[in-house]
């Protein structure tokens, strides 16, 4: 007697991360990047020890602490960038009690005391990063980035 038995070819699904790596080179203020955003227009937000900057896929524009300007930065050492529920980028520096809100329709920043902030935004800014998709988390932590699947929690 002869059996029949169909051959089905598995092919193994191989997920490449690819990273393209942006320096001082590409515009950044500083090769170390201490915050990341992706604001409603698309744009990518970094935030550096040396300013925080904005980039459209090709190039940056760098904001920087100014002394003698209202609507920039008192310190150049940005700690986190958040969007809000009403999809606002705002900025948190070295510097205490306050933080900023970018204004697209200037190109600038208003600086708010942490007093006149809603909690929800302050609580944006204290807890820690992550970036999702319906079927990895990407997040940080002491060793570097870790990826975890929401199906086998790994």
């Amino acid at each position: 007697m002869l059996f029949q038995f169909p051959v089905f070819q598995l092919e193994a699904q191989v997920n490449v991360l690819k990273f393209n790596h942006l320096t001082v080179n590409d515009g950044l203020p500083q090769n170390s990047i201490h915050a990341i955003a992706k604001d409603k227009y698309g744009f990518m937000w970094f935030g550096t020890w040396c300013g925080a900057c904005r980039y459209d896929g090709y190039s940056f524009k760098v904001f920087r602490a100014n002394e003698n300007d209202s609507t920039a930065f008192a310190d150049n050492m940005i700690i986190a960038i958040v969007k809000d529920s009403l999809q606002n980028i705002w900025i948190k520096t070295g510097e205490p009690d306050c933080l900023y809100q970018y204004s697209y329709e200037y190109e600038n920043f208003k600086r708010f005391s942490t007093k006149n902030v809603p909690n929800y935004i302050l609580n944006l800014v204290a807890k820690p990063k992550a970036a999702e998709n319906n079927k990895y988390k990407f997040t940080s932590s002491e060793s570097g980035l870790v990826q975890l699947h929401f199906k086998n929690h790994i």
